[in-house]
């Protein structure tokens, strides 16, 4: 699920209120609609982070899945990028630097009063070029 973080370091996982397919397959859904939307308040000094499923099923040596809101709970960054450093760097100590999945992140914040707006453009590098 999607986590909202906080400007103070609260953090909160945004769940649908009903489950539905991930994104992409919803042309499987066979019992219902398969467009269903949520709405949450996106604070000004917050942040959203989506994932893939790379992330929350990324193991340890022990075999136990890397749990991102236990992770990330209570830290603050100054911006989308430093979290996604953070989080990128974290996983691969957690994992001990190897993937068995492919990964992709994205955050998107929301200035705080006072803040700047910030853009970043970061090329895509096929895993093979990696």
């Amino acid at each position: 699920e999607p986590l909202l973080l906080h400007a103070d370091g609260g953090l909160a996982g945004l769940a649908p209120d009903e489950p539905a397919l991930p994104l992409g397959l919803g042309e499987l859904a066979v019992l219902g609609p398969a467009d269903r939307v949520g709405q949450w308040a996106f604070p000004a000094g917050s942040t959203l982070l989506l994932y893939t499923d790379g992330l929350s099923e990324a193991r340890d040596a022990a075999g136990v899945f890397y749990d991102p809101a236990d992770r990330l709970r209570g830290r603050v960054f100054p911006g989308p990028d430093e979290l996604l450093d953070a989080l990128s760097s974290d996983v691969r100590r957690y994992t001990g630097g190897g993937a068995s999945d492919d990964m992709a992140l994205l955050a998107v914040g929301r200035p705080g009063e006072g803040q700047p707006e910030r853009r970043r453009t970061v090329p895509v590098v096929p895993r093979e070029e990696a």
